[in-house]
């Protein structure tokens, strides 16, 4: 005698997948994908286009520096990365140096200077760079440094250079304004060059 079917059955019917099933299905997919083995075996770094001295420390695999070599690379640093930031400082305070002593060279005069826009030359500089301090220690850590540094510098210097065309108050001070937002950008992107280059009691020695 053959069983009865039983009443009691529950019909299962599977829910249809929805779109944003699908979406989690793909992106689990491509996650997959690019955590693969095969992917992870790939080497993406074009050392080719890396300077020789770099690529050598800048493979990945663990380097034993010995004190001798750690010596010569601080003093490649500090010949190529520290005289540059020293010079840069330098030529940066000689400027603010060499603005009072153009009072008693006939600055006022050829600018035809009157009450306090003498000192509204050099008070500008502080107020720009008071302003953009934020906005430039965002910037830094989100673009090459290197690049960005180095345009700022070359605009900076240019605008040095246009000083000789001012012909009034207007020119100059906004000459003077231009050139305190671009030294901006020296004093934290040291800092910042100094903490990559440096390392232990040298980083300490250069920062100060």
């Amino acid at each position: 005698m053959s069983p009865k079917p039983s009443s009691d059955r529950v019909d299962v019917v599977a829910d249809p997948i929805t779109t944003n099933d699908k979406k989690n299905i793909t992106e689990m997919s491509e996650i997959e994908r690019a955590m693969s083995p095969e992917e992870l075996s790939k080497d993406h770094q074009n050392y080719s286009a890396m300077d020789a001295e770099v690529a050598k420390y800048a493979t990945g695999e663990r380097i034993d520096i010995s004190p001798a070599e750690n010596k010569r690379l601080r003093s490649m640093i500090d010949r190529r990365v520290l005289v540059i930031m020293v010079l840069t400082y330098f030529l940066q305070a000689l400027d603010k140096g060499t603005l009072s002593f153009t009072s008693i060279m006939g600055i006022r005069k050829d600018l035809h200077l009157v009450g306090q826009e003498f000192s509204w030359l050099t008070t500008c500089i502080y107020i720009a760079i008071l302003i953009v301090e934020y906005p430039i220690n965002w910037t830094i850590q989100r673009v090459p440094i290197g690049k960005f540094l180095g345009g700022c510098i070359v605009a900076w210097a240019t605008i040095l250079c246009l000083h000789s065309v001012a012909k009034n108050f207007t020119h100059m001070v906004v000459l003077r304004t231009l050139l305190g937002i671009f030294e901006a950008v020296c004093q934290p992107s040291f800092l910042v060059m100094s903490s990559m280059w440096c390392v232990g009691d040298s980083s300490n020695f250069t920062t100060v």
